[in-house]
């Protein structure tokens, strides 16, 4: 069986939960996320997208900065099969 990115993504939550996942600077400060916080941040992005109404196929233009939360999108679009 073919690996896929959100499958990929969720052994890693599993695997690494407590470890960072992705870095963002505060105060010129790099902070971590941890793989847990991460799939927390993609399944709360993901149900937000559902909630108002965004389905499998549909899709999506993600406009941002290069940030966290551009990666959380984008991997919560992909969560929920639509399409960035």
């Amino acid at each position: 069986m073919r690996d896929t990115l959100n499958r990929m993504i969720q052994e890693s939550i599993e695997k690494f939960s407590d470890k960072p996942a992705l870095l963002y600077k505060e105060r010129q400060v790099y902070k971590p996320i941890t793989y847990r916080e991460l799939g927390e941040k993609i399944r709360l992005f993901a149900c937000g997208l559902l909630s108002i109404g965004v389905k499998a196929g549909d899709r999506i233009a993600l406009l941002s900065e290069n940030r966290p939360e551009w990666a959380i999108a984008d991997l919560a679009i992909m969560h929920i099969n639509a399409i960035n």
